[in-house]
């Protein structure tokens, strides 16, 4: 898994740049909205693409925790 924090120029448009959970280059996982610490999961994973944006990679050591506890969780209800 990659975790990629958007650093896209918008020029004046006022878009955020958030960061995002991808795995295999193109399956968003999950993501944290710019400004917040949450990070915000989906059931099941987004199409994703990085064409005509700019991102930086994070150490994914920085979010394992949460990441872990939200992947036990979905193994878990899926075994329900």
């Amino acid at each position: 898994m990659q975790v990629l924090q958007e650093i896209t120029d918008w020029g004046e448009d006022k878009v955020s740049n958030n960061i995002y959970f991808v795995k295999n280059k193109s399956k968003l996982h999950a993501y944290i909205k710019e400004g917040t610490d949450k990070i915000i999961k989906f059931s099941r994973p987004l199409s994703f693409s990085k064409s005509r944006r700019k991102f930086k990679e994070l150490k994914i050591e920085n979010y394992e925790a949460k990441l872990w506890v939200w992947m036990t969780t979905l193994w878990i209800l899926q075994k329900i």
